[in-house]
């Protein structure tokens, strides 16, 4: 099952293009259907849209919805069906990622922008999102910066980084550090990349907590791969001074 969306004082679906000025870009992948009604949270009059399959049951006693913060609308669900899985709220175009097991427990692909992988016995970071590619003035091309749709992932995965591992900030004094509400908001930025979700759809549907926050921004700078690299390389250190050990026993 999906999610729906109320908007007061209108009585059709808008454009995506109006859906997109009213902040509710992230929500649509292609334009929805809508139900007009008289009564919306709040007692509203104007219009839930979202699929028609789960319209035709507006009026239902069972619908529980919330509003966007920073918009008028809302966004609800029926309490009845089965919340709305990953699989319900992907994006038709997804970013390749690591599964992090979220508060609703199901499995969410939570894209990887600083990738790691190992040359010559070391761990070497990469771009994991698309790159422009450049010309320079001799016709020679070459990777560039990351694509502007996907620039403030790559802000935010540089920022997690640094933070992770101790890093200072541009005074060399101050840490850079994650606030408890930056960190959540950052999360969120993270699965909306691969799923049609924002703050209100989290909060409704239950997908965070503190770990869960940590474990998608883990997976921003593909720690799990470092983490296992690591491990690797202890395993075989120990394995050959043990085997050092014995032959000189």
């Amino acid at each position: 099952m999906s999610l729906i969306y109320f908007i007061p004082k209108v009585q059709c679906a808008p454009p995506l293009v109006q859906l997109a000025a009213m902040g509710l870009s992230y929500a649509f992948d292609a334009q929805p259907g809508g139900r007009e009604t008289r009564k919306g949270p709040e007692d509203q009059v104007g219009c839930w849209i979202g699929h028609d399959s789960l319209l035709v049951r507006v009026g239902s006693d069972d619908l529980q919805s919330r509003r966007i913060p920073g918009t008028e609308a809302w966004v609800g669900r029926f309490q009845k069906d089965p919340p709305p899985k990953p699989v319900d709220l992907a994006r038709k175009e997804q970013l390749d990622g690591h599964l992090v097991r979220l508060a609703d427990g199901n499995d969410w692909l939570c894209p990887i922008a600083r990738g790691w992988t190992e040359e010559d016995g070391e761990q070497r970071w990469y771009h994991a999102l698309p790159q422009r590619l450049e010309l320079d003035d001799d016709g020679k091309w070459s990777q560039g910066a990351v694509v502007a749709k996907f620039a403030p992932l790559w802000a935010l995965a540089t920022r997690w980084e640094e933070a992770l591992v101790g890093a200072v900030g541009e005074d060399d004094e101050t840490p850079v550090a994650f606030e408890f509400q930056d960190g959540i908001e950052a999360a969120i930025e993270c699965l909306a990349v691969n799923y049609r979700i924002g703050p209100a759809e989290c909060a409704l549907l239950g997908l965070l907590t503190a770990e869960c926050c940590r474990g998608v921004l883990h997976a921003l700078i593909d720690w799990p791969t470092r983490l296992e690299w690591v491990q690797k390389k202890i395993q075989a250190d120990a394995a050959g001074t043990s085997s050092s050990v014995g032959d000189a026993a």
